[in-house]
C-alpha cells in the first residue's frame, strides 16, 4: 500500500515537472510572432491531424520534415510549430533551423497554442 502511495506521489510530481518544463520550452517571443501572420505547422501524424487541428495549420509529420523542400516555406514569414505535447515541436524547430530557416518558433502543445491564441483575441488592442 505504501508503495502505491509513493508511486502515485512520484507520478504527480513528475507530471507537474513535465508540464512546467514543456510550457517553459515555448519561445518567449511567441506572443509577438503570433501577431505577424505566421505559418502554423503541425508536426503530428496524419491520423492525429485528421482528428483535429488548428485552422490554417499545415501538416508535415515530424518523420517527413527532413525531406520537405525548404522552398515550400515563405522565408519572409515566421513559422510556429506545434504537436500534441511539445516534444516533437522542439525537435522540428531544430531540424528546420539546421536546414537554414531562421524565424522558426516552438509553439509547444496544440492545447497550449490554442489557449495562447485565445488569450490574444481577448486582450485589448493598444
Amino acid at each position: 500500500m505504501i508503495y502505491r502511495i509513493f508511486f502515485l506521489l512520484l507520478f504527480v510530481v513528475l507530471l507537474g515537472l513535465y508540464k512546467l518544463f514543456s510550457s517553459s520550452r515555448t519561445d518567449s517571443t511567441l506572443d509577438r510572432v503570433l501577431l505577424s501572420n505566421p505559418i502554423i505547422l503541425d508536426v503530428r501524424s496524419a491520423t492525429e491531424f485528421e482528428q483535429g487541428h488548428m485552422d490554417e495549420a499545415i501538416n508535415i509529420p515530424i518523420d517527413s520534415i527532413e525531406f520537405v523542400a525548404m522552398s515550400r516555406f515563405d522565408s519572409a514569414r515566421s513559422i510556429i510549430i506545434y504537436c500534441s505535447h511539445g516534444v516533437r515541436s522542439i525537435r522540428a524547430v531544430g531540424l528546420l533551423k539546421s536546414r537554414g530557416l531562421k524565424h522558426v518558433y516552438n509553439g509547444g502543445s496544440w492545447e497550449d497554442l490554442v489557449k495562447r491564441l485565445e488569450d490574444h483575441k481577448h486582450q485589448p488592442t493598444k
